[in-house]
């Protein structure tokens, strides 16, 4: 286990809209934890993707499998909402994990960079 220093890009392509966040977060074989504006997100990969962002009022976990159609999860105020979700590209590497998929209508790319141990 090892505290990092990681970036973040999360790009829309729909809307254009484009988050970045520069944080501190923890890694341990193939999980990252980290604490982004309140709320908690683990990400595990492995043969696939699962991302979970967690705060006081929801929960959302993301599936992702290359070139596959996968479901997500909302959960909010005791409601479940299922997501589609299609993976065009996982791409992972030491300290990169990049995926690009459609979730609803949306077209995003997320990429998380590990910029060194603190």
């Amino acid at each position: 286990m090892s505290k990092v220093n990681i970036k973040t890009i999360l790009n829309n392509k729909k809307s254009n809209e484009k988050i970045e966040h520069s944080l501190i977060g923890i890694k341990t074989n193939n999980k990252i934890n980290y604490l982004e504006d309140k709320i908690n997100v683990s990400i595990e990969y492995l043969d696939k993707v699962r991302i979970t962002r967690k705060d006081s009022d929801k929960e959302i976990i993301l599936e992702f499998k290359e070139k596959t159609n996968t479901n997500g999860l909302y959960k909010i105020y005791n409601n479940t909402y299922k997501l589609n979700i299609y993976t065009n590209k996982i791409e992972i590497k030491d300290n990169y994990i990049e995926i690009d998929y459609i979730i609803e209508d949306d077209n995003i790319n997320y990429k998380l960079f590990v910029e060194g141990e603190i």
